[in-house]
């Protein structure tokens, strides 16, 4: 697992540095503040964490985070570096824990299991976690006053139409909700229904992020990722494999990026107002597996599992015209370059666990 201190990791330190340039005015209206996190020991949580860190330790600043956690004691023995007096965590689920006695000035709402297994053997427990944790939240928004930003996901646009994709935030697809998958695009269709009627009802200010695909530093590479598998397969020097016939199409955003976007709709969107996170730079998961092995120049293979073909809609890419336009947003990293910069931070020494 990746053990190593922010001020020794030069690839989150750079990572950190050109998200400040890009977030001065932004900065300054964290400075001071309280931000409480959900789901901040997961992908997106770590990330927000590490930039934090990095702003009150190298840059003088004084934000303090509270972080919600299911077993901080487990996650500061993984990330020590996390045990900071800035930090607090406290204990709970995201259902119904204990508000703290803090003032909180913004909320960051990033809890949610994507573990497709839970899928399959507990798809409710997914979907009340999505809308009871969000409710939940919503009131303790409502009760500190503070803005929340929902991280919800390009996954409730449900099944993709061909001529409707990319997909744009006004787009109304629909799930098959006789799919157990449902659980996770309802669950989320719902989330962003509950922030409409807060910020519409209680004058709560929710702002809303809808997630797609992000590659980079504290990525997974044990999960359903299949950049983060590829990634792990050649830091391993092993064939790569697909689970599938490799013709979807995804699109991956770097996470500095994905920080820079989501705390510049945290401050600056509008008010239960979705935007499209991600990059708009598509390829299909066998290209994506040839980039790799080309990037690491490595005599590797590629095992594809499934000789069925997958239905020419398959992709999974947003329009992210609405965030450029309105947020002046862009993509800085193309995928190559934030391939390359992941596999660096993950070969700083052996973080890979079985």
């Amino acid at each position: 697992m990746f053990k190593t201190s922010i001020l020794m990791n030069q690839i989150l330190k750079q990572d950190c540095s050109f998200i400040s340039t890009r977030l001065i005015s932004e900065n300054q209206q964290l400075n001071f503040k309280t931000i409480f996190i959900t789901g901040g020991t997961g992908f997106f949580g770590k990330c927000f964490l590490n930039y934090f860190l990095y702003l009150n330790t190298l840059e003088n600043f004084n934000i303090k985070v509270i972080i919600l956690s299911r077993n901080p004691e487990v996650f500061l023995k993984e990330y020590p570096q996390f045990n900071n007096q800035n930090f607090k965590f406290i204990t709970g689920d995201v259902k119904n824990f204990n508000y703290p006695s803090d003032s909180i000035d913004y909320i960051i709402h990033a809890a949610t299991d994507v573990n497709y297994s839970l899928f399959i053997s507990d798809p409710l427990s997914i979907y009340e976690s999505i809308v009871n944790g969000t409710k939940h939240v919503l009131e303790l928004a409502k009760y500190k006053k503070a803005t929340i930003l929902n991280i919800s996901s390009g996954a409730i646009y449900g099944e993709p139409i061909h001529n409707k994709i990319p997909f744009s935030e006004d787009f109304r697809g629909s799930s098959n909700i006789y799919s157990l998958g449902a659980c996770y695009s309802e669950g989320k269709k719902i989330s962003e229904m509950l922030s409409y009627i807060y910020n519409t009802k209680d004058l709560v200010n929710v702002k809303i992020a809808r997630c797609f695909c992000f590659v980079g530093p504290f990525i997974p590479l044990n999960g359903q990722f299949a950049i983060g598998n590829f990634i792990k397969n050649v830091i391993r020097n092993e064939d790569l494999k697909i689970s599938g016939d490799g013709t979807a199409y995804r699109s991956y955003l770097y996470t500095a990026d994905l920080i820079i976007w989501l705390i510049k709709i945290l401050l600056n969107g509008k008010n239960a107002d979705p935007y499209n996170v991600g990059s708009d730079e598509e390829i299909s998961i066998k290209n994506l597996a040839d980039l790799i092995i080309q990037i690491t120049k490595k005599n590797l293979n590629i095992d594809i599992k499934s000789k069925m073909a997958c239905t020419e809609g398959n992709k999974y890419i947003p329009d992210i015209q609405k965030a450029k336009s309105e947020l002046k947003l862009n993509v800085n990293y193309d995928l190559t370059t934030s391939i390359k910069r992941t596999i660096d931070f993950y070969q700083y020494e052996p973080i890979i666990k079985d």
